[in-house]
């Protein structure tokens, strides 16, 4: 399996972890958007969500897609077709992990890579 390594900017990192300590203690998750640099490499630029009519339950997360692709869209918009859709990012508040989800080959297919990382380090 080949490695992914996610850029993020500092503000994406700043929204993720304001969403995780205002949903705390139910599940939340945001949108992922930027670009890929090459095979290896994604940056991600901007995370988007969760949403207005977004669910958030102890357990469990159901994301607002409707306004989340409308999101997704004026950021593909704004970026001149350069920023799209990455991956998700979904905080597990009784776990302590944040999930990021991120195609493994650059490709939106069934193929992810998830990477579990302690909520401290987003």
């Amino acid at each position: 399996m080949q490695s992914v390594t996610a850029w993020i900017s500092s503000r994406s990192l700043d929204t993720l972890r304001g969403e995780a300590d205002r949903s705390y203690p139910s599940e939340s998750g945001r949108v992922l958007i930027g670009y890929w640099a090459d095979d290896n490499n994604v940056v991600i630029t901007t995370a988007v969500g969760p949403g207005p009519a977004a669910v958030h339950r102890r357990y469990s997360y159901e994301h607002d897609h409707v306004w989340e692709a409308a999101q997704i869209s004026m950021e593909y918009e704004r970026s001149e077709r350069l920023q799209v859709y990455i991956g998700d990012c979904t905080r597990t508040p009784m776990h302590h992990l944040a999930v990021l989800a991120l195609p493994t080959n650059g490709h939106y297919d069934a193929s992810f890579a998830h990477a579990r990382v302690g909520c401290r380090g987003l």
